[in-house]
């Protein structure tokens, strides 16, 4: 999705057929909930956008990996709901 400068992350949480390991997460506090709308249930899968910054970057002596994300905008889309290329050229989407 290279949407407001971003890349791809490349590659998937997925190995080899396996279950998902731990998938990234965004732990959102008291007024912050209010970007989930009011008809979310535990277990329902939206489309996310939203603007991130980097904030902290780190490297383990172990060789692990870390990096910290600010959430500056944060929208929740129905999981169903048309992307734009659907919504702007309809008939490539019924081929």
């Amino acid at each position: 999705m290279p949407k407001m400068g971003s890349k791809p992350l490349g590659g998937t949480l997925i190995e080899g057929g396996q279950e998902p390991i731990q998938y990234p997460s965004i732990r959102l506090m008291d007024t912050e909930v209010d970007a989930i709308p009011s008809d979310a249930k535990i277990g329902d899968e939206r489309m996310i956008t939203g603007k991130v910054r980097v904030s902290e970057m780190g490297n383990g002596a172990d060789g692990s990996r870390t990096a910290r994300l600010e959430v500056l905008e944060l929208y929740l889309e129905e999981k169903s709901k048309p992307t734009a290329a659907e919504k702007m050229y309809p008939t490539m989407s019924e081929e």
